[in-house]
Order: structure tokens, then C-alpha cells, then sequence
């Protein structure tokens, strides 16, 4: 078998990212490129492959209840890029009127499109992923 570019960059950045919690991609995930999720010491990970500029990525939402949310693409190249993820917390100064009215306006509309988009790639952790479909392979 031909090692396709960035097989092993993904598994090992994915790998290296979660090595406290010694989760790994399941066998084969990057050469079949499919979708999938993986519950694991706490964690749900959901994560897709699909491809930006020609380049192909994995991107994975993973979510625990002990940390934020944490949305990232790691590219063939080894690029690991942070996306926006589901905020929980949310800051605003008690000293300036209406600040916190206007913070949480903030933060639902920002949890609001994430979660659009996270339903509209199939990685919304709230969501049951369900058995692979054909045409599931990839966005």
C-alpha cells in the first residue's frame, strides 16, 4: 500500500493532541476517509475528513465535561488549525451598564451559529452520528 500524503501527520498530530487520554484514530479511519466518532476516557470526538484549497484536513469536534469544547482541522501539511467551538463562559464587566445583557447576546448568538454549522457537517456532539452512509465519506 502507498502511504497517501499526510496519512501520518494527521494520526500523529490527532494522536498527540489526545496522548493524556491515549486516544488514537480508529485503524484505517484516514485511509477510508469516512466519518466517525469515538467515546473515550470522557470524551465524545466527533470528526469528518474533507478538503479546503486542495488540500485535504480532518476536522474533529471533541467535547468533555471537565474542559471547553475544542474544534480543530489538522491538515496533510501538519497545520493544525482552531476553529470556533461552543462557548460556555462568558465575560462581562460589572462596572459598565447593560455589559452583561450585552455579553450573553453575544455568546448565544455566537453558540447559536456554531452549532448551525456544526449541524450542518454532522459534528454536533448533541446529535447521534448513526451508521456511515454512502456519500459520507468526505464534505
Amino acid at each position: 500500500m502507498v502511504d497517501e500524503p499526510g496519512r501520518g501527520r494527521i494520526e500523529s498530530i490527532f494522536a498527540t493532541y489526545f496522548e493524556n487520554w491515549h486516544i488514537r484514530l480508529p485503524d484505517g479511519a484516514v485511509e477510508e476517509r469516512a466519518r466517525g466518532s469515538i467515546q473515550q476516557e470522557g470524551w465524545t470526538i466527533r470528526y469528518l475528513f474533507g478538503e479546503q484549497d486542495g488540500e485535504r484536513y480532518l476536522e474533529f469536534y471533541a467535547v468533555h465535561r471537565m474542559t471547553n469544547d475544542r474544534r480543530h482541522r489538522i491538515y496533510d501539511s501538519g497545520r493544525m488549525e482552531s476553529l470556533d467551538a461552543i462557548e460556555s463562559l462568558v465575560v462581562s464587566n460589572p462596572d459598565v451598564p447593560g455589559d452583561e445583557e450585552r455579553a450573553l447576546r453575544e455568546n448565544r448568538e455566537h453558540n447559536r451559529r456554531v452549532v448551525e454549522e456544526l449541524d450542518r457537517l454532522g459534528l454536533n456532539p448533541a446529535v447521534d452520528i448513526g451508521p456511515r452512509r454512502p456519500g459520507d465519506e468526505a464534505i
